[in-house]
């Protein structure tokens, strides 16, 4: 089930300035997939694929921080998950209808 789901806030601070475009660029990209997908489309299985070097630039920013969530990481986190677990259903769901 697709649920409308706020962007996070731009964050304060200027280190996740590039990751915060990183996570804005994929997510166009993750709609622009499911807006394909919903249109009746099959996708391309190379495009359905999660965008892990974005996980790990939020895990080294969050790791090398004094508090867990000083500067709203952690929501950009949790918007990351959201998009990887759309794009596992989605991967799925392209699967078993286009086989």
């Amino acid at each position: 089930m697709f649920v409308k789901e706020p962007f996070p806030d731009c964050p304060e601070d200027d280190k996740l300035d590039d990751i915060y475009s990183e996570l804005v660029e994929y997510d166009s990209f993750v709609a622009g997939l499911v807006s394909s997908f919903l249109c009746g489309k099959r996708l391309n299985k190379k495009f359905l694929q999660n965008d892990d070097a974005i996980n790990l630039k939020l895990k080294q920013h969050k790791d090398n921080l004094i508090q867990p969530d000083e500067d709203g990481v952690q929501q950009l986190i949790m918007y990351k998950q959201k998009l990887d677990n759309l794009m596992r259903m989605l991967k799925k769901i392209n699967l078993t209808t286009n086989e």
